[in-house]
């Protein structure tokens, strides 16, 4: 709960500030897991691998350009060390 009010927080200063694509990220983000059952779908090596693959492909939807260096590789690969470890530390995971 704390977490989900820090987070409105945060999407109102962005809404004041006027960065209304930050703050549409950030909502969707915040109902995500409400339309998710977090145990079952998400924790398992194969969405480990899936769910940050689109770190990959945001910096090249917003710049419109394929670079080398404007893909999001830093960010998937910070992302899955941190699923990863998520799952390796709850001792849940699997592989479907």
């Amino acid at each position: 709960m704390v977490v989900y009010a820090i987070l409105v927080i945060i999407d109102l200063a962005l809404i004041i500030l006027k960065h209304y694509k930050a703050s549409a990220i950030l909502g969707f983000g915040a109902m995500f897991p409400m339309l998710t059952k977090h145990r079952q779908q998400f924790h398992s090596y194969i969405a480990a691998v899936l769910v940050p693959v689109p770190l990959l492909l945001i910096p090249y939807f917003m710049t419109g350009e394929f670079d080398y260096h404007n893909l999001g590789v830093t960010y998937y690969v910070s992302m899955l060390a941190g699923y990863m470890s998520h799952i390796i530390i709850d001792g849940e995971g699997d592989w479907t």
